[in-house]
């Protein structure tokens, strides 16, 4: 008598034998292809399947693509489990997931490069490592959880449950280690649509990871459960959870706003300044006299002087000097608010200590938001606290400066990390979060554990990457911080995209891309806190928590009848 163990069970003669029945009830072998593939066609495969995944995020928004390119990767590790041992499975299917991630972070991540074209005479031989490196690199947690999952991988329903799994831990990860990099993390993928985007303030994106990838692979177990009439169980449940999360998002979507007791009202300008031009040594007039013109007008192009306007916003770093040190620039802008109105505006903030400059110490410069009354007065000030690598700071700074590398930005030493407190609190304004730049994709970084502010708001300077792709999805993002916490937000960008979007993250009015104008209007309300606003990353806590529970006692029982022969 001998026990039939994980490798007999999982190795090549069990998907011999399984073969062999589904030919004989005369079924098309699905898995077949899958099967004869090995060495590159199979990681070819994966890779093609990763890059047509990304174009379900915007501006294409072809979610519905997931139904075909994540059975695809099921499959592909199907394959995976033909292998003759577990460990030699691990490596073959964390292969695929590398696969995979690398084809859907490439083709997600390739505007990157437009950073480095900026000044092409300094950076542009860096472009080639810049968008190959990075999504290698964030490949790697595809990797791992495609290489976790098939230690435990399963036929049936259970191999699903142990993906979603894994791609939840690891996006995690991905979101938190070495500063962290969630860019279109897999959750983004059920928030096409604005009535299931409303999911995101249960659990946040990335809770929706495990349910996103529940949901895409269920096609799966119609191909592979030939002969089995319970296949339709799986998919017809996914089906159900979809139709239900669409519905519970139409009625929150429907809901009556709370009227408002206090109108703020605001000005968005949106200069469409070219980066290249920032760099040209006699453009801070221009720069300057351009974004002054704007804010006096209205959308319309009538000149108003902010008469009707509370607060007026500029996007991040607007201007090529700094604003703060250049009391002449000050004044025009206190002539600007004219008495009534203030300023929060981006600017690169030199913190100075007459003590280090007598050391001939460098000063310390923070990329900032700052608030401007009508005096000119610089008040509440907001330093960005997580920073962009090698575009704000270098890592490993020593060595890299070098060898002639330096950050994007050129400010020696790069940009300081603020510590400020997250909510920004001034006289006669809501409280606000500031998101400054790509802190807007960071779902921890929206509030504070001091308070819940009453409104976020993004400013940006997406003019680095012109017409790409990134724009779009930096501003899908930031929306999902909405959703996710149920707050007002406001963004401004310097070619765009710039709008006011309400808690459910309905975009009220917004400035298209490269172009240059106003968005005049109110700040939306508050909604109450959401279910993901009080918990955080706790909710996806719970749910591999559940998930786990779920896959030990299935993993046990199944251990259990084993029989013996």
């Amino acid at each position: 008598m001998r026990l039939r163990g994980d490798d007999e069970w999982f190795g090549l003669r069990y998907w011999t034998f399984r073969l062999m029945a589904v030919k004989a009830r005369g079924h098309l072998n699905t898995l077949e292809p899958f099967l004869a593939l090995r060495g590159w066609p199979r990681q070819a495969t994966s890779f093609l399947l990763g890059a047509v995944a990304v174009l379900a995020m915007p501006p294409f928004g072809l979610w519905p693509l997931w139904f075909l390119t994540f059975p695809g990767l099921v499959l592909l590790l199907d394959a995976a489990a033909t292998e003759a041992t577990k460990w030699r499975r691990a490596a073959v299917s964390g292969t695929i997931g590398w696969s995979f991630g690398f084809g859907y972070l490439l083709f997600g991540l390739y505007w990157i490069g437009g950073a480095f074209l900026v000044q092409a005479d300094r950076f542009a031989l860096l472009l080639p490592f810049a968008i190959t490196l990075l999504p290698a690199f964030l490949a790697c947690y595809f990797g791992l959880a495609t290489a976790a999952a098939a230690l435990v991988w399963r036929p049936g329903p259970v191999r699903l449950l142990t993906l979603a799994v894994g791609l939840g831990a690891t996006e995690w990860l991905r979101g938190h280690w070495f500063t962290g990099f969630p860019w279109n993390a897999i959750g983004y993928g059920l928030t096409l649509n604005d009535a299931l985007a409303q999911t995101a303030s249960l659990v946040g994106v990335t809770g929706l990871t495990v349910w996103a990838v529940l949901l895409f692979t269920a096609p799966v177990l119609l191909l592979t459960g030939r002969g089995d009439r319970r296949r339709w169980l799986w998919p017809g449940c996914a089906l159900a959870l979809l139709a239900t999360a669409f519905a519970w998002g139409q009625w929150q979507l429907a809901r009556p706003d709370a009227p408002a007791a206090k109108t703020v009202r605001l000005r968005l300008v949106q200069p469409n300044t070219p980066e290249k031009e920032k760099f040209e040594a006699a453009s801070a007039r221009r720069i300057f006299d351009r974004i002054l013109d704007l804010s006096r007008r209205t959308p319309s192009g009538a000149i108003d002087d902010l008469a009707n306007t509370d607060v007026v916003i500029w996007p991040e770093e607007p201007l090529n000097f700094r604003l703060l040190q250049t009391p002449q620039a000050l004044l025009e802008i206190s002539a600007l608010l004219a008495g009534h109105s203030r300023l929060l505006t981006g600017t690169i903030r030199a913190d100075i200590d007459p003590m280090t400059q007598a050391m001939r110490q460098p000063a310390r410069y923070f990329n900032s938001l700052a608030i401007i009354d009508s005096s000119g007065t610089p008040g509440a000030i907001f330093d960005k606290r997580h920073l962009v690598p090698f575009g704000e700071y270098l890592p490993f700074e020593g060595l890299l400066n070098r060898i002639g590398i330096e950050n994007l930005t050129r400010t020696a030493g790069g940009m300081a990390e603020g510590v400020n407190d997250r909510v920004l609190v001034a006289p006669g304004l809501p409280n606000v979060s500031p998101l400054i730049c790509y802190e807007a994709i960071f779902p921890e970084d929206a509030v504070s554990a001091s308070g819940r502010p009453d409104w976020l708001l993004n400013i940006t300077n997406d003019a680095w990457f012109g017409e790409q792709t990134g724009p779009y999805q930096h501003f899908h993002q930031a929306r999902l911080r909405a959703i996710e916490q149920g707050l007002p937000l406001v963004r401004v960008a310097i070619t765009g995209i710039s709008a006011i979007v309400d808690g459910h993250g309905r975009v009220l009015q917004s400035l298209p891309l490269l172009t240059a104008g106003v968005i005049d209007g109110v700040l939306p309300l508050p909604l109450p806190s959401t279910l993901y606003g009080r918990f955080g990353d706790g909710m996806l806590m719970a749910e591999l928590a559940i998930a786990l529970g779920l896959l030990t006692i299935i993993l046990t029982q199944r251990s259990a009848n084993v029989k013996i022969s």
